[in-house]
């Protein structure tokens, strides 16, 4: 915790990612795969494998795009940077061991963006934004071959939804709806492009006691399927993350989530 303090200490950022909570995301993150690696192996390697099975299905391999970067935990970057001219790496704020792994490729780019366009307005107004009818994403251009939203959907709406809870007061039904908005507006936007598509996310997270056996199960996705909104599906696999072993969070319950992988190829 105390090395989780002082990173987020030292670690420049705009107001905005730090009081809204993004920093402290990507670092516990980080600490987190540290603590859990062996159990984190398996979804990464999932992960990877799939991003390149879009790979395989671009008719061309002009420019990749990858929504959601992170820490690159579950991004084939150097197999992306082989493949295509351009890599595009496009996350809300990128670590500095982020940015080093990406200076070792001279065609890996990074763009600080906020992927759902509500952060900024969100922080400002502190209120609850309606969605921007909008295409595209950031980085995306007539060039791209390949967009990749990587283990990032169900996420779009956490830090600007905890954010309002505490600023403004706003009730548990209305931040779930506008979360609702925020993943069906992400699909949208993923099933106008074209291009080929890769869409990984989580869609349910399980709750198991101590002696393995399921205590809860909740929707990710606020009962929004994926498999059913991006139209021309090739290929779609499931598998699971166990993303917090026991003790990790609590002595009495691991985390798994339920991840699901989608591919729509032009």
């Amino acid at each position: 915790m105390l090395r989780e303090f002082l990173t987020h200490l030292l670690t420049p950022a705009p107001p905005h990612i730090k009081e809204m909570g993004y920093l402290h995301e990507l670092i516990a993150i980080s600490e987190r795969h540290k603590r859990c690696r062996r159990a984190w192996q398996p979804h990464l390697d999932f992960s990877k494998d799939f991003i390149l099975q879009a790979v395989n299905l671009c008719a061309d391999r002009n420019k990749a795009v990858i929504l959601g970067s992170g820490l690159l935990l579950d991004i084939p970057l150097a197999e992306l940077s082989n493949a295509f001219e351009e890599v595009l790496l496009v996350d809300i704020f990128h670590l500095s061991d982020t940015r080093r792994t990406a200076s070792k490729y001279s065609n890996v780019f990074l763009l600080n963006a906020d992927i759902a366009g509500i952060a900024h307005s969100v922080y400002r107004h502190r209120s609850i934004i309606p969605v921007q009818k909008t295409t595209g994403f950031p980085g995306c251009d007539f060039n791209t071959s390949l967009v990749i939203s990587a283990n990032i959907l169900s996420q779009l709406s956490l830090c600007p939804a905890s954010f309002l809870l505490k600023k403004c007061h706003a009730s548990e039904t209305d931040l779930q709806n506008w979360a609702k908005t925020l993943v069906n507006d992400h699909l949208k936007r993923l099933a106008n492009l074209n291009c080929t598509v890769c869409l990984i996310t989580d869609h349910s997270i399980i709750y198991r006691d101590k002696t393995g056996k399921i205590s809860a199960e909740e929707d990710t996705l606020h009962g929004i399927k994926p498999r059913l909104k991006l139209p021309g599906i090739q290929i779609q696999k499931e598998w699971q993350w166990e993303m917090a072993t026991l003790g990790e969070i609590s002595r009495y319950y691991s985390v798994t989530l339920k991840v699901m992988g989608v591919i729509r190829s032009k």
